[in-house]
């Protein structure tokens, strides 16, 4: 099976940082046939972006909500639920100025309908959405979890070698885009095609396959963007590459 490498950069140069973030869902509290989970963060240090999927049994509950946000440009646009056992999170600080919080904040709540009477199985996942969290010059290696599959801190390592990617297939993005147009530079010839998808995995544009040399190319979207955060598709060498990029 093909692997998708997901690329997240914010200038040409970024560094990996290993901090001890701490994402936690606890606190599960029931009324009636709902629960609501709390989702607390520990160690949440100048962050511009976070990226991240909730899994649960769908047999067991139903998500009905996402409130209480106490996340700057933290809304129920960054969350997607319309997969059947996930939710999924994208976050990003359009300011790109990093945010700190008290530890033990609670980020915000998960409400579920209890199917059966009885809530569990609600879990950190690094699917379909895989953990990203980034400042502005740095993403993180790893990160810890506290959930209902995991009492203790887990450990979770995250994919960051972005400069070994890019240099593997010789194409990089500008991934701070202030106008509609894709903007990337490739060390040789070759033939791509594009796809843009919104992180609920709409597709918002497409670029028919054609040949590009070497050097940089601006290619225009044609496309009404929303400020947030765009997944690029191509495939290089029959290796499908998807970039993150956010528009401003």
């Amino acid at each position: 099976m093909k692997s998708i490498i997901y690329i997240f950069l914010f200038f040409a140069s970024v560094g990996i940082h290993a901090q001890n973030l701490v994402m936690k869902i606890t606190n599960p509290q029931t009324s009636g046939s709902q629960v609501t989970y709390d989702v607390v963060a520990d160690h949440f240090d100048d962050l511009v972006a976070a990226q991240y999927s909730v899994s649960f049994d769908p047999g067991v509950l139903s998500f009905n909500r996402v409130q209480n946000f106490n996340l700057d440009q933290l809304s129920e646009s960054c969350f997607y639920g319309g997969i059947p056992g996930f939710i999924t999170t994208a976050w990003i600080d359009l300011t790109l100025q990093g945010i700190t919080l008290t530890d033990g904040t609670v980020l915000y709540q998960i409400v579920f309908d209890m199917n059966s009477g009885t809530p569990g199985g609600v879990c950190f996942s690094q699917q379909p959405l895989e953990s990203e969290f980034a400042q502005i010059d740095s993403v993180f290696s790893s990160y810890f979890i506290v959930d209902d599959c995991h009492t203790d801190p887990f450990k979770v390592d995250l994919m960051t070698n972005t400069e070994e990617i890019s240099a593997q297939y010789g194409l990089s993005f500008s991934t701070l885009l202030n106008d509609h147009s894709i903007h990337f530079s490739l060390n040789d010839h070759k033939t791509l095609a594009f796809r843009v998808y919104d992180m609920n995995g709409k597709q918002i544009a497409s670029i028919s396959e054609q040949e590009y040399t070497s050097g940089k190319h601006d290619l225009n979207l044609n496309a009404n963007m929303l400020p947030g955060m765009y997944i690029i598709h191509t495939e290089i060498d029959h290796q499908p590459v998807a970039v993150r990029v956010i528009y401003q």
